[in-house]
């Protein structure tokens, strides 16, 4: 969770680990997380699934994970980062908007972690609070994004594919 200087929630992310035959499946859980030079974040912690080893039990495994200033993973330590070849996004139209911009992806089936099951698009305000958060499914698609019950200003519009950060775009609500 990422708050403003009077303790309010900007954004929350989940980051799910393996589950696995562990008693309980498992859990993951962080450790530590710094602020990187580029408003990222670092943050690093533990799995606890699935290395059974004789005479010690269950054992956990450690990971580290690097994310953008709005929370989206654009590295992991350790594993390979899913292939985002022919993912697309669109600039927003009309922009400036008015009530409601569309944005075109695409997202094809390929080499992702959950093969491009978890596709968002995501509008952030300028501080990097989420705002709203849009399923895409895998394939061309036109997503309308409403913005009418936001005042005039510069938004963010994301899309995160399995949790990594696929690309950015900026939009003015102008009135």
């Amino acid at each position: 969770m990422l708050c403003d200087a009077n303790g309010d929630s900007l954004w929350t992310r989940k980051f799910n680990g393996v589950q696995g035959p562990a008693p309980g499946g498992g859990y993951t859980k962080c450790m530590d997380a710094n602020q990187t030079s580029d408003g990222g974040f670092i943050l690093t912690g533990e799995t606890y699934c699935c290395n059974f080893t004789p005479g010690l039990g269950w054992t956990s495994s450690l990971w580290v994970l690097k994310t953008d200033s709005l929370g989206l993973i654009t590295s992991i330590i350790n594993q390979e980062k899913p292939r985002l070849d022919n993912v697309f996004m669109d600039l927003p139209f009309p922009n400036p908007a008015t009530e409601f911009c569309f944005v075109n992806t695409m997202i094809p089936p390929g080499n992702y972690l959950n093969a491009g099951s978890d596709a968002y698009l995501h509008l952030f305000d300028m501080s990097g609070k989420e705002l709203s958060r849009i399923k895409v499914g895998i394939g061309l698609n036109i997503t309308r994004i409403a913005l009418s019950s936001y005042p005039n200003g510069e938004y963010l519009i994301a899309l995160s594919v399995d949790g990594f950060n696929a690309g950015t775009k900026k939009i003015l609500l102008q009135r």
